[in-house]
C-alpha cells in the first residue's frame, strides 16, 4: 500500500532512433542497438510494470525489454495536427513557427497546455495504479519534458522557456512521493534523480541531441 513516506519509481526512456522519413517510422539498425543496449543495462525484474506510447517507434523500443507492454495512449508525443508543417521547419527553419507558449499549438492539434495536463493526467494514473512499483515508460522527448515540468509542479499554463537535452534511448528517472515524503513536508514531492542518462549507450550510439 502506498502511505506517506512510500515512493513510486519512474524511468522514461525516450524511444530508440527512428526512421524520420515516415511520420511514425521504425527504428533504425542504430535505434534497435540501442534499444538492445537498453534493455540489457535496465534488466527489468518481475515485479517491474512496462508502458509504452502507442507509436511505433515507443513500442518497437519498449519490446525490447519486455514482450509484455501495457500501452497507454496519454503516452504519445505531442499531438501536431493535420495542419502542422513538417518538423524540420518547425524546428529548424520557421521561427515564426516556434511553440513556447502554453496556448501555443496548430489547428487541429494540441497546444503545450493540452499536452502537460495529459502528462500529468498519465504519470497521476500510473503511480496510484502500481504504487511502490518501479514503473517503465517508453516514450517522447515531448512527452518527458511534460514530466518534468509535473515534477517541478508548474502549472500547465506556464510558458515552456526550458527543455532537457534528451537523446534517443536516454533514461530519465523520477522517485515520487504522491503523498509527501516528510509528514511535515510538502503533500507530494519528487526527487530528480538523472536527466537525459546515456551512460550505458558507447559515444558512436548517442544520437537526437
Amino acid at each position: 500500500m502506498n502511505v506517506a513516506g512510500s515512493s513510486t519509481r519512474l524511468l522514461l526512456l525516450r524511444h530508440g532512433q527512428q526512421d524520420i522519413a515516415h511520420e511514425d517510422g521504425e527504428l533504425t539498425r542504430i535505434g534497435e542497438r540501442q534499444a538492445a543496449i537498453l534493455a540489457r543495462s535496465l534488466a527489468l525484474a518481475p515485479d517491474d510494470v512496462l508502458v509504452s506510447s502507442p507509436l511505433r517507434r515507443a513500442l518497437a523500443t519498449a519490446v525490447f525489454l519486455r514482450d509484455e507492454v501495457v500501452v497507454v495512449a496519454g503516452l504519445a508525443e505531442f499531438r501536431f495536427g493535420p495542419a502542422a508543417p513538417p518538423l524540420d521547419e518547425i524546428v529548424e527553419e520557421r521561427q515564426d513557427l516556434a511553440l513556447w507558449r502554453a496556448d501555443h499549438g496548430f489547428p487541429g492539434g494540441e497546444t503545450l497546455g493540452d499536452l502537460q495536463q495529459r502528462v500529468a493526467a498519465v504519470l497521476e494514473d500510473v503511480v496510484a495504479r502500481w504504487p511502490g512499483r518501479r514503473i517503465i515508460a517508453c516514450t517522447h522527448a515531448g512527452v518527458i519534458d511534460a514530466s518534468l515540468r509535473w515534477a517541478y509542479g508548474l502549472p500547465a499554463d506556464a510558458d515552456w522557456v526550458t527543455e532537457a537535452e534528451l537523446p534517443h534511448a536516454s533514461i530519465t528517472e523520477l522517485e515520487h512521493w504522491p503523498r509527501g515524503r516528510h509528514a511535515a513536508g510538502a503533500p507530494r514531492h519528487t526527487l530528480i534523480r538523472r536527466i537525459g542518462d546515456v551512460g550505458h549507450l558507447p559515444p558512436d550510439l548517442v544520437t537526437g541531441r
